[in-house]
C-alpha cells in the first residue's frame, strides 16, 4: 500500500493497542488525529478515569508519519504471528525453525487518512523497527509518561 501526497492532515488518524495476556491491566489503546487530539486509555482502569486526553503540535504527528514511511510501515506484511529462530545443528548447518508461541503481548498499529488505512498486527517474528516506532509514538504525544519507559520484554 501507498500513500499519495498532498495528504489532508486532517484525515489523518494512528492508533497502536496493546494487549498482553498475563498482565491484561498494561494493555492500551491510543488514537492520534492529524490535528493533535489524542486519546489514551487503558483497557484495565489505573486511574478513576482510564480516558486521558490532550493536545498535541501537528508537527509531531507528522514527525511520526514521517517516522512510518522510514521504518517502511506501508510496505510491511498486515500480521507477524510467528517467530523463526535459527539454530545451529549437530552437524554445524544452520537451520530455520518456525517456532509458534502463544503468551507474548501484541500490538496493533493502525494508520488511515482519507478511506485508506494500513495496519500491523505485531504478534511475534515481527520487525523490530515496529518496538522503535512504538517507542517514537509513546514519546511524542507524551504518553511514556503514563506507561513508563520500555524495554524490550514490553514492546
Amino acid at each position: 500500500m501507498k500513500i499519495h501526497f498532498p495528504l489532508d492532515l486532517n484525515s489523518l488518524e494512528i492508533r497502536v493497542e496493546t494487549e498482553s495476556f498475563f498482565a491484561p491491566e498494561d494493555g492500551f489503546k491510543l488514537r492520534l488525529t492529524g490535528s493533535g487530539e489524542l486519546e489514551f486509555e487503558w483497557h484495565h482502569p489505573r486511574t478513576p478515569d482510564p480516558l486521558i486526553t490532550r493536545k498535541i503540535p501537528r508537527q509531531e504527528v507528522v514527525a511520526l508519519l514521517e517516522a512510518a514511511l522510514e521504518i517502511g510501515f506501508f510496505e510491511m506484511r498486515d500480521r507477524y504471528e510467528e517467530e523463526v529462530v535459527f539454530e545451529v545443528t549437530p552437524d554445524g548447518s544452520l537451520d530455520r525453525i518456525q517456532n509458534f508461541v502463544t503468551d507474548l503481548p501484541s500490538t496493533t498499529f493502525e494508520i488511515r487518512w482519507g478511506k485508506h488505512k494500513k495496519s500491523v498486527y505485531a504478534y511475534a517474528g515481527y520487525p523490530k523497527r515496529l518496538d522503535w516506532f512504538l517507542a517514537a509514538i509513546l514519546e511524542r504525544t507524551g504518553a511514556m509518561e503514563w506507561i513508563g519507559p520500555l524495554d524490550e520484554e514490553d514492546a
